[in-house]
């Protein structure tokens, strides 16, 4: 967990509900779908040689189900909250924050990734939102990053209207990655 005189890590944080999304933590029964969700090229549109070949996808997956224990924060799992036209039911993607580091420093990492017959909706905005209040909410004097390629201009957009920043000065710390921060 973040180590901050202001830090909460007693709060809950394991299921969220916004008005169309509910957002929980990820279960062992949830492994496959996550594997499935790194895997699949279709689910890295803007970077699809960076989909992970289904190895280091379980592996992936593993790691952010594992994550949930120390930190009781991590990525959720996206589900429709309601039926919503043209949108699947179930499991539609995966959002939130979880502890980090850039430049030797703590924060929070901003995590989206929907499912194509998900996306357009707004879902990604709404989750990151939601995302946005609990890291403020565990502790409000560590920035969030939203670490995306170049070529992710729906992710870059969405990191602008959240209101981050973009940090050139940062981008040489990661490994072929542009950053946006909430505040350094």
């Amino acid at each position: 967990m973040i180590d901050s005189p202001t830090a909460r890590p007693e709060a809950e944080f394991e299921c969220r509900q916004t008005s169309r999304l509910v957002l929980r933590r990820p279960r062992s029964g949830d492994l496959d779908w996550m594997t499935e969700l790194h895997s699949d090229p279709v689910n890295y549109p803007h970077a699809p040689d960076r989909a992970h070949d289904p190895a280091q996808a379980r592996a992936l997956s593993q790691s952010l189900l594992d994550a949930w224990e120390p930190d009781r924060i991590g990525y959720w799992i996206a589900e429709p909250a309601l039926e919503i036209d043209g949108v699947p039911s179930g499991r539609i993607g995966m959002a939130g924050v979880r502890p980090s580091t850039l430049a030797g420093r703590h924060c929070f990492n901003l995590y989206f990734r929907f499912v194509a017959a998900a996306r357009g909706h707004g879902f990604a905005a709404e989750a990151c939102r939601e995302s946005l209040l609990v890291a403020a909410t565990i502790d409000p004097a560590c920035p969030v990053v939203v670490r995306t390629r170049r070529a992710n201009v729906p992710a870059r957009r969405l990191a602008e209207a959240l209101g981050l920043a973009r940090r050139v000065d940062l981008d040489a710390l990661t490994s072929g990655y542009i950053v946006y921060v909430s505040a350094w």
